[in-house]
């Protein structure tokens, strides 16, 4: 077993152990809702002439926020802080590989890390990071102590959970193997354990000898997660006539809601629903009624390509149809200032719909 292998954002959530500076960074984190806003209004200022204001200043991407210099000195600064606690580890990319004393390597997402290393003074990198792998460690020895507990399906069904996550992770991970299965296109779906110190992917040894198919698992893991982390959708005008259904809750995972849309009170429309989950934290929908579904999918493209950029844990840039039944990828290409449908790939379903509303 890999007791922390890819944990999501193992230490992320609040921590009283950390410094002021790294608790405080949280409220500066760019809201998805903010985003939402400030991508409606320059949608306005580019394409009606007669407002002469300057357009906001765009959301700086991770890679814009440190200097290649002051990444490398973090990756450094990382990698040594794990070496002096004994063990063999490596860097590449977001991902951290420590190999541990039973020679079994584990990988972790740091991303948060860098985020929070980029938003505070330098001279407070080297605390931040050795309370991070305290809390890091720790999270392997917790989760230690309790798999050794777990025998069986009843023994584990209080910590399963499901999480989202882009479909190339499999790739940074070799030499793990998670339970997953595609639901939807871009994403896979991973059984995990969702515990209180740490978030880990189960690897299919775990789950051999129990009494219990796959799909059973994941309905199990997947009402935990429904009722452990629930969705208020909020309401936010962006343009008159414009309403997008937003929720974010830092740390939480939100964006599984994705997979029980319809249990969603007021998330489908008459014909479906425009979804996105820019962030494991994050669920946007608008349900689709009227011609309006046109702007709507422009400003929702725009904020999730904008938020894989800036996000402590960045999910998919892609937006969706829920036509009642299946989640569709409807597909849209960069343009110079703004998303673009990409008209020759777009589901002929998708274009019957709006064809028909704007006509």
């Amino acid at each position: 077993m890999k007791p922390c292998g890819t944990a999501l954002r193992a230490s992320s959530r609040t921590d009283p152990s950390r410094p002021t500076e790294a608790r405080e960074w949280r409220s500066h984190n760019t809201s998805l809702v903010a985003l939402a806003l400030i991508a409606a209004v320059t949608f306005i200022i580019v394409m009606i002439p007669c407002c002469a204001m300057a357009s906001p200043e765009p959301s700086p991407e991770v890679a814009e926020l440190l200097t290649p210099e002051e990444t490398a000195r973090i990756s450094s600064m990382v990698i040594s802080e794990v070496e002096q606690r004994g063990f063999q580890t490596r860097l590449e990319d977001d991902f951290l590989f420590i190999t541990f004393s039973d020679q079994e390597e584990h990988s972790f997402i740091i991303r948060d890390l860098r985020i929070m290393c980029a938003y505070v003074d330098e001279g407070s990198w080297g605390e931040i990071i050795e309370l991070y792998m305290d809390h890091l460690f720790m999270a392997v020895e917790e989760t230690k102590s309790l798999m050794a507990e777990i025998h069986g399906v009843e023994d584990a069904a209080p910590y399963l959970g499901l999480c989202l996550f882009p479909w190339e992770y499999i790739q940074h991970a070799p030499n793990e193997d998670p339970v997953y299965r595609y639901d939807i296109e871009g994403m896979i779906t991973c059984l995990m354990w969702d515990l209180p110190w740490s978030r880990t992917t189960i690897e299919w040894s775990e789950i051999e000898g129990w009494d219990c198919s796959v799909d059973e698992l994941f309905s199990i893991a997947l009402e935990n997660t429904l009722e452990k982390y629930p969705a208020v959708l909020v309401e936010v005008n962006l343009l008159p006539e414009l309403d997008l259904l937003v929720c974010e809750d830092e740390g939480n995972l939100v964006s599984t809601h994705i997979l029980a849309l319809d249990r969603l009170p007021g998330a489908v429309g008459t014909h479906g629903s425009l979804v996105s989950v820019p962030a494991h934290n994050t669920l946007l929908v608008y349900p689709i009624e009227d011609e309006h579904v046109i702007m709507a999918y422009i400003v929702m493209a725009l904020i999730a390509n904008d938020s894989a950029k800036i996000s402590f844990s960045p999910l998919i840039e892609l937006v969706y149809w829920y036509d009642g039944q299946a989640l569709i990828n409807i597909p849209y290409v960069m343009g110079e200032e703004f998303p673009e449908f990409d008209i020759y790939n777009m589901p002929a379903e998708f274009l019957r719909l709006l064809l028909t509303m704007v006509n």
